[in-house]
């Protein structure tokens, strides 16, 4: 498959995992880091949310990640680190999702040995400004890749 073809595969893929009701709105944003790219969120009822990212190797690697998530968001676990009167929301979340993960999108079979598949479980603080459309996350994901081979990654 050629890269044309794979860049808006991904990028569907990501937004198909984010449709559902809507209780605070739709985000979108950039993930600074390696890999770096877009990401988009949509608020769930209940404190849940979906998520997904369309990411890339800053390196010579051509490196391309997309991932897909459900998150749960608590809000209770960290109140009282909040500053009283503070015009900020800081929660704990933590989900499940999966990723794939392309080491080499130059080849013309995408599917090979280069294709890593896996299961992400992560675990992060989401800071949310009560006056502006504005958040900020910061997470860790223990990934276990199925494919090509078994394997736990940070």
């Amino acid at each position: 498959m050629s890269r044309s073809i794979v860049l808006p595969l991904l990028a569907l893929l990501m937004l198909a995992g984010s449709a559902q009701a809507e209780q605070r709105g739709f985000g979108a944003g950039v993930i600074v880091g390696e890999t770096a790219g877009l990401s988009a969120k949509k608020w769930l009822s209940g404190g849940g949310a979906g998520d997904g990212a369309l990411s890339w190797s800053g390196g010579g690697d051509q490196t391309v990640q997309v991932h897909i998530d459900y998150l749960r968001h608590n809000y209770k676990l960290l109140r009282e680190l909040a500053p009283k009167g503070a015009r900020t929301r800081l929660s704990l979340y933590y989900g499940i999702g999966g990723r794939a993960k392309v080491d080499d999108i130059s080849s013309d079979n995408i599917f090979s040995d280069q294709t890593d598949l896996g299961i992400r479980f992560p675990v992060g603080i989401n800071f949310l400004f009560k006056d502006a459309p504005l958040g900020i996350f910061a997470e860790l994901v223990p990934t276990l890749d199925l494919r090509p081979e078994t394997a736990f990654r940070w």
